[in-house]
């Protein structure tokens, strides 16, 4: 009874899918302008390959190629590449790019670069290159360049910082631009290698 519901339900999202979805193609790629996940794969994004959304939903677990436009997901994400407003109630990843505004409750990992506004409610990740703001309470590290502003009331880490970063704990290999916090570390740079309160870098690396 069970899974004739939930073959009966993904139906109807695919009936509904299909209904907004863009039938226009360039080369190999369709586009969808509503994507609907109930707990992927129960959803439009298992049903069709179309590889963009324009706007995509997800109950509990959305899964989907790539976004240009809005995805909002109660629970958990994944997704290719996502441009534009992302906000997901626990936690997101995302395998490619990350650019524009996006927000979760928990946690967020980017192994591409992570470009706008991030803020998550414990931590995040990225794996690439950081640009704009990113905002998390306890630790948020971007293993390449950072280019912004990171604050955290506890710990911010990156490879290299251009910007500030503000924390109890701050961290970086090479620093130019400033870190304010009771402890910030300096690990391979020219100036301070540790410096409480206010350090200064100018580094080019």
């Amino acid at each position: 009874m069970l899974k004739t519901v939930k073959i009966s339900f993904a139906l109807l999202l695919a009936v509904i899918g299909s209904t907004f979805a863009n039938e226009e193609t360039s080369g190999q790629n369709q586009y969808n302008i509503l994507a609907l996940d109930l707990m992927y794969p129960i959803g439009t994004n298992a049903l069709f390959s179309h590889p963009v959304n324009v706007i995509n939903i997800g109950s509990t677990f959305s899964k989907t190629y790539a976004v240009y436009g809005i995805s909002v997901t109660g629970g958990f994400s994944m997704m290719t590449n996502m441009y534009g407003l992302h906000v997901s109630g626990l936690a997101n990843k995302t395998d490619g790019t990350l650019a524009g505004i996006s927000v979760t409750g928990l946690t967020q990992r980017v192994k591409g670069n992570a470009n706008g506004i991030i803020i998550s409610g414990i931590e995040t990740y990225v794996d690439g290159n950081g640009a704009g703001l990113m905002v998390t309470p306890i630790f948020q590290n971007v293993s390449g360049t950072m280019s912004g502003i990171m604050i955290s009331p506890i710990c911010n880490k990156t490879g290299y910082m251009r910007g500030i970063q503000i924390g109890l704990i701050n961290i970086s290999n090479y620093l130019s631009g400033m870190q304010i916090g009771l402890i910030n570390i300096v690990t391979k740079g020219r100036g301070l290698r540790f410096f409480p309160i206010i350090n200064v870098g100018n580094d080019r690396y």
